[in-house]
């Protein structure tokens, strides 16, 4: 039977209501809002401490990166020992709940101001998309429960008794990635010393390697791990909401809500993060795959430019006081782009901005352009080559992004032929790229 694939899917379930615009020939390139982080927004089985929220410079960073290990243990022991590192991510948002996973990494992180209290902070690593425009963002911590009766000894977990709010370090859509800080506080049963760190190895895998993850499937059930192999690394594919990805493709489970959770070797090291998905399904359009074993499931690895030792090493050294952190030579356009004709008996079309931010990270703005403005071309100069975008569609300008991407750097600047109609003269502005914090 012929069958057709699904687009790459991210993986953060949603609780509740979510809005969204549907409709074609629309391109965002920026993700921008939502409000500060609020306490109050938790519910009362989360803690919270004095330093939730508060950003502190960061002096160090050591990253605890291990050598793969060769004491590989069966599929029980690897996953109890990192059981309690995998947490569950309850991440609060206009209108809903976004649901996902991470994984506590075993980080140290020295801060300028001597005078914070850092000595319960733990870090948590999961998805960008899971936390994006959060408000609010609630990290839980299983806990280990183990009872003895007259039938013997044995042991389970509860996956919501101890919960946290978590202060975002820094994010970075282009690679996915997030760091979370909370303070182990608010327990009398469970401390700092209590809480299970997974080491990261950066090391290269193989294909055929054994792995498995711990996420919570559709949000609603925690703890769940799945076990399988590495199917094929580094694979460029091309990802709902985030553009072309190099992930690492394995035949383990993807569902909704096992975004952000942690990819393990049986040596019970953190070697990836699961952020994306895809299945089979036949051409008769009722979404069945074909057969079983069909869905296949993208995680960020932990080695190369974008792997998860890089990005977290980053993302947490550049945090100061006033700015989350970032990954040094990012930059965002900013702004949302539609497509549109002046009449329905024309195929011309034409780029119009349909929002743009002011955010002094974003690059967009710096050269005259606002809101509901045409952008007719856009061009820049690289090793004396012009490279031109004529703004015919939104595809056509998608991939000149790309391009824009893998030549220019933070500080270059493009060349950008704007106006308020097609009709009216165009202006010419000078766009200088501007390093890209993210920010909620």
């Amino acid at each position: 039977m012929k069958r057709i694939l699904k687009g790459i899917m991210i993986l953060a379930a949603t609780a509740a209501l979510c809005v969204s615009f549907a409709g074609c020939n629309i391109l965002t390139i920026y993700r921008d809002g939502g409000s500060a982080q609020n306490s109050s927004s938790f519910d009362d089985d989360v803690s919270t401490t004095a330093t939730y929220g508060k950003s502190y410079a960061v002096k160090s960073v050591d990253l605890k990166i291990q050598s793969k290990s060769s004491d590989l243990k069966d599929a029980v022991t690897a996953t109890a020992a990192v059981q309690q590192a995998a947490v569950s991510i309850r991440a609060g948002v206009s209108g809903g709940t976004q649901l996902g996973s991470g994984t506590i990494i075993d980080i140290d992180v020295e801060y300028e101001d001597k005078n914070v209290d850092s000595k319960n902070f733990v870090y948590v690593l999961t998805c960008h998309h899971v936390i994006d425009g959060s408000s609010s963002i609630a990290v839980y911590i299983p806990k280990r429960v183990v009872v003895n009766d007259s039938s013997g000894s044995y042991d389970y977990y509860e996956y919501f008794e101890y919960g946290f709010g978590a202060t975002l370090m820094g994010s970075d859509k282009e690679s996915d990635l997030a760091v979370l800080r909370i303070d182990i506080a608010g327990y009398d049963d469970f401390t700092v010393a209590d809480v299970v760190k997974a080491p990261i190895c950066a090391d290269d895998t193989d294909q055929g390697e054994g792995i498995f993850t711990i996420g919570n499937p559709l949000g609603e059930n925690p703890g769940t791990a799945s076990y399988g192999y590495i199917s094929c690394e580094l694979r460029e594919v091309s990802v709902e909401d985030i553009g072309k990805m190099k992930l690492t493709q394995a035949n383990i489970a993807s569902n909704s809500g096992n975004s952000g959770g942690g990819i393990f070797n049986y040596a019970g090291q953190l070697i990836g993060v699961l952020n994306s998905g895809m299945s089979l399904v036949d051409d008769n359009g009722d979404g069945i795959p074909d057969e079983a074993g069909s869905e296949l499931t993208y995680f960020i690895p932990a080695f190369g430019e974008n792997g998860i030792a890089t990005i977290v090493y980053s993302l947490v050294s550049t945090v100061t006081d006033g700015n989350y952190g970032y990954v040094t030579g990012r930059w965002m356009l900013g702004a949302t782009l539609a497509e549109s004709s002046l009449g329905p008996f024309t195929s011309t079309k034409y780029i119009y901005v349909v929002e743009i931010s002011n955010n002094e990270t974003y690059s967009l703005h710096t050269c005259g352009v606002t809101k509901s403005d045409y952008i007719f071309s856009m061009s820049f100069t690289k090793d004396g080559q012009t490279y031109t975008c004529n703004m015919n569609s939104i595809s056509e300008f998608s991939t000149f992004v790309a391009e824009m991407k893998e030549l220019m750097n933070v500080g270059d600047t493009a060349t950008v032929q704007f106006g308020q109609s097609p009709k009216s003269a165009y202006q010419t502005g000078t766009m200088t790229l501007q390093q890209y914090i993210y920010s909620i």
